[in-house]
């Protein structure tokens, strides 16, 4: 399969699926948290077995927080990559101008999809709690509210840290200022010895 050659040179299909793979372990992580969360801290309930699980090698196949530092390594380096491959400062000012909407669409989104499946679905987390012994789900909304999701997704967790609807969004934050720092600074210091 051939790749599209975008305007910031070559895509590195290697990386794009390794930071894939990064995204599907933090999916994992999240509904282990929520439904088996033995798996990640000792003192809760053992339904499966899973608590072998937080000290075993397996612990690379669900553990988020690696997989979320990895993701935002391998962001850096393709975000700064295509300044060695010889791309002027147009292309990074067009990247500054774009990182927010491109960020904010999928974030805005995100935070209206969960609201309105609270909407359709309701919540159960009392006894989603009762079961799993979790309290990851203490924090999580039980209202409906758009207008607040909406708030949320677009402008809150990026500028106010709030995230109720999507608790994910707390690294949005750190991606978006991250991302534009990068931007920023390689094509400044990015020739220095």
């Amino acid at each position: 399969m051939q790749l599209v050659k975008p305007v910031g040179g070559q895509r590195f299909a290697s990386l794009d699926g390794l930071r894939g793979i990064a995204c599907v372990v933090v999916v994992i992580c999240h509904y282990l948290q929520i439904y088996v969360p033995a798996a990640f801290e000792r003192n809760f309930p053992d339904l499966f077995g899973e608590k072998w699980l937080v000290n075993s090698p397996l612990n690379l196949l669900f553990n988020g927080h690696a997989a979320v530092i990895l993701f935002f390594v391998l962001s850096g380096f393709v975000l700064s990559a295509p300044f060695f491959r010889g791309v002027g400062w147009g292309w990074y000012a067009r990247s500054i101008i774009k990182r927010y909407p491109r960020l904010a669409i999928p974030a805005l989104a995100s935070s209206l999809l969960a609201c309105g499946l609270i909407a359709i679905f309701g919540v159960r987390y009392a006894e989603l709690n009762a079961y799993s012994g979790s309290n990851v789900t203490t924090f999580l909304p039980t209202a409906v509210d758009f207008r607040l999701a909406a708030w949320e997704g677009a402008i809150g967790s990026f500028f106010d840290g709030k995230f109720s609807y999507n608790p994910v969004l707390w690294t949005i934050r750190a991606e978006l200022f991250g991302s534009l720092l990068v931007l920023v600074l390689v094509p400044l210091v990015g020739r220095l010895p």
